[in-house]
């Protein structure tokens, strides 16, 4: 990806980002209410957050709407990796149009927390659901530069639409947690009941 050929979010509509309002906090319902430990879901479309997986903990969930369609859930390794999934509704418009702005912008959000970025790798990607339908989506890996004597962080995107959902994983990491990182992503995907285990779930240059 060329940063330079990425809009500014000053040239986007407020309709293309998944923030329409501040983040607030928000409690979903547990999947199975006899289990503590059981994954949250998300009612309007029945998707699995996971509340842990390996070392990785689910520690904080957010709304940005007033009904709690715009969710997204926050898990941690201590300092060494932070991992944010969100599932929205897409706004009207043209489902590529409106999800290309989204991406964009949240990887200007990365560029920005990061510093100047040395690297920025942007492909398609793609998971297969059950029953053989894959869903394709965009991804991108940001390498900040990082201060003298200090590990780069690392900012991981990746965006899908599912129908009229959109769901976005957003991760800062150092380099030994980007691998850790992209299994969470892997084992959420499989654990939200939307996808297939499959080898051919990822793009095979990952």
């Amino acid at each position: 990806m060329n940063v330079h050929d990425v809009p500014s979010v000053s040239s986007m509509s407020r309709v293309a980002m998944n923030l329409s309002e501040g983040p607030a906090p928000h409690r979903l319902p547990l999947l199975d209410r006899a289990r503590p430990e059981s994954p949250w879901v998300h009612p309007p479309t029945g998707l699995c957050f996971l509340q842990e997986s390996g070392r990785i903990r689910a520690n904080a969930c957010f709304r940005y709407d007033a009904t709690g369609t715009n969710v997204s859930v926050r898990y941690a390794v201590r300092d060494a990796l932070l991992v944010s999934v969100y599932v929205f509704p897409i706004p009207a418009g043209p489902e590529v149009v409106v999800l290309r702005a989204n991406f964009h912008n949240a990887v200007l959000d990365v560029i920005s927390q990061l510093g100047a970025p040395h690297e920025i790798d942007d492909r398609e990607v793609a998971w297969a659901r059950p029953g053989g339908i894959v869903v394709r989506g965009r991804s991108a890996r940001v390498v900040g530069t990082a201060p003298r004597g200090s590990p780069a962080s690392i900012g991981l995107l990746e965006l899908f639409g599912l129908g009229r959902w959109a769901i976005k994983f957003r991760a800062t990491c150092t380099p030994r947690s980007a691998d850790a990182a992209k299994w969470f992503i892997d084992e959420w995907l499989l654990a939200s009941r939307i996808a297939e285990d499959s080898p051919d779930a990822r793009p095979a240059g990952d």
